[in-house]
């Protein structure tokens, strides 16, 4: 079995004429958001989600990718490098969906957090007009007092059985400006 960035390049370029073939009209954003938001997500034996930082956003669902109809322009957040020890912090960023269908969609919006404490706050849900493209605020709460550094989840996009994740990270610095984790060397 080959794998590696060796087999993802090819793969992923098929996959991106495919879209291109079927959304001529479409962004090189929108190809990204189409390919990343529908992807299925990796599991690791305990059957716990592995964080965005082994995964990326996933293993690309072409036939889901080609189907997709709500377009996140954002295909994760970064709520920023934070400086250590400052107290509890709040950051926004806005994530941007598009819809590209002929109806209006309602989803239900979840926060699942993989690593760290931080607490995410959005709205309940999020309707999108059709072929209109709304903002969303997304607030990110983390006290930078406590000793972990990363805080990693998916943000999750739910409409019957349909899901889109996007991923978010927070970082905290330590003192000193370094980011190692607690379990590596120190920096």
């Amino acid at each position: 079995m080959m794998t590696g960035t060796s087999m993802a390049a090819p793969n992923i370029t098929g996959a991106i004429a495919l879209i291109k073939q079927k959304h001529p009209d479409w962004s090189p954003a929108e190809i990204r958001a189409a390919l990343t938001s529908t992807a299925r997500l990796i599991e690791d034996r305990q059957n716990r989600i592995v964080t965005p930082l082994a995964q990326g956003s996933g293993l690309v669902d072409i036939d889901k990718a080609l189907k997709a109809e709500i377009l996140p322009l954002m295909n994760n957040l970064s709520f920023e490098l934070l400086k250590s020890h400052t107290g509890t912090q709040t950051i926004t960023q806005h994530l941007k969906i598009k819809n590209v269908s002929n109806l209006t969609q309602t989803f239900t919006t979840k926060n699942q957090l993989l690593e760290g404490k931080a607490t995410v706050h959005m709205p309940d849900s999020i309707t999108i007009p059709a072929h209109e493209t709304v903002v969303v605020p997304v607030k990110l709460k983390v006290n930078t007092s406590l000793v972990m550094n990363k805080h990693i989840g998916i943000i999750q996009l739910t409409k019957e059985k349909e899901q889109i994740n996007i991923p978010y990270i927070a970082l905290v610095s330590s003192k000193d400006g370094c980011v190692a984790s607690p379990s590596s060397h120190p920096c």
